[in-house]
């Protein structure tokens, strides 16, 4: 009786051939619209699949015109590690905790993909920053008490050990989450049951730039895509006053005697520019961050 061979697993030699498959077929047929473009029905277990592939990828949206690539590429790298995906899910899951990260002086928001984004930047309205209460008294000192008086300024989100730990008896640190359409307070009371009115002041460490042009957050007017693109041409070129001095070749030996004039603290030889661009070449390697 012949006996029943299990199949074997696959090598990782093909197992790596299928993750390089990158041929295509045609799978369906093709049909005409009524526009008379080409048309083919996409069945949803293809966009099912889809969603799954890339269902760990985040988002970034700038809120105004956004850095150069390889500015970008470099901040990422330093902050998230090099390579085409996030090391874990640990940094994944921090990363949409933070949602408000900067590359420069251009700010953007993170957000977990999903198949109903859209290519469009989303307006930032709410977002979560430091608010340093001034005046809560030691008997509200506590997770109750610093909820219902951080909530006077917006969502009540958390605390630091700064407050925890009592570092100062006048001083607390609360993180919330408030809407910058809106002026934030500056002061806010709260009443006892015995009909005492406290007040406390409220100190924002930092808050987003709010654009003087189109009055959205989360740029200045010189990032504003309302506005066109500083032009480089249109700099006046400002002439340097040595400009026109002779330069010296140190690689001459015989120097014809001549009256000494204002040189350069380092001779310069004529075929390098004093003040030659660098060039950094990064490989464009990260499609999603």
């Amino acid at each position: 009786m012949p006996t029943q061979t299990t199949p074997s697993e696959p090598s990782l030699v093909e197992r790596l051939r299928i993750s390089e498959d990158k041929t295509l077929k045609r799978l369906a047929p093709v049909t005409i619209s009524e526009t008379g473009r080409p048309r083919v029905l996409i069945p949803d277990s293809v966009f099912e699949k889809g969603v799954a592939i890339h269902k760990d990828f985040i988002i970034c949206y700038y809120n105004g015109r956004p850095p150069p690539f390889n500015q970008i590429q470099s901040v990422f790298n330093h902050m998230w590690g090099k390579g085409k995906k996030i090391p874990n899910d640990y940094l994944r899951q921090k990363i949409l905790e933070k949602n408000i990260w900067y590359v420069g002086d251009s700010m953007f928001h993170t957000a977990q993909w999903s198949s109903e984004h859209s290519m469009s930047t989303p307006p930032l309205k709410a977002i979560k920053i430091w608010a340093h209460l001034t005046g809560v008294p030691l008997d509200r000192r506590h997770q109750e008490g610093l909820s219902l008086v951080a909530g006077l300024v917006g969502d009540p989100k958390e605390t630091d050990d700064f407050t925890r730990n009592l570092v100062s008896l006048t001083l607390s640190h609360v993180k919330v989450e408030v809407d910058l359409t809106h002026p934030l307070p500056s002061a806010v009371e709260f009443q006892r049951q015995s009909r005492e009115v406290v007040e406390v002041l409220v100190h924002y460490p930092w808050i987003p730039p709010t654009c003087s042009h189109c009055h959205e957050l989360g740029h200045p007017v010189r990032n504003c895509l309302m506005l066109p693109p500083p032009s480089v041409q249109n700099t006046p070129k400002q002439n340097h006053p040595q400009s026109n001095l002779p330069i010296q070749n140190p690689f001459q030996t015989n120097h014809p005697k001549q009256a000494p004039v204002n040189s350069f603290s380092t001779p310069i030889p004529k075929s390098t520019p004093k003040n030659a661009p660098t060039r950094t070449y990064v490989k464009k390697s990260l499609s999603y961050f």
